[in-house]
């Protein structure tokens, strides 16, 4: 069920396996569209800044993931 945080915990294990193969910062990008409004604020609020057109995280520190959200990778 996306939005119960589940979108954080997809997001913060993505971050937290960039940082551990050394990436120092990640760039995303929204498109809006009808369909994708209600995520609009997604990026801003898990801690990326806007650059230009695009989102940038800087991966100075771990992401913290909800601890209701486990993600596992098979």
């Amino acid at each position: 069920v996306m939005g119960r945080e589940v979108e954080k915990g997809i997001l913060g294990h993505i971050l937290n396996k960039a940082k551990e193969n050394g990436v120092e910062r990640v760039k995303a990008q929204f498109i809006p569209s009808q369909k994708n409004a209600p995520i609009e604020n997604f990026l801003p609020s898990c801690g990326f800044q806007k650059e230009g057109d695009y989102w940038i995280f800087e991966i100075n520190t771990s992401f913290v993931v909800p601890d209701c959200i486990k993600v596992s990778v098979e």
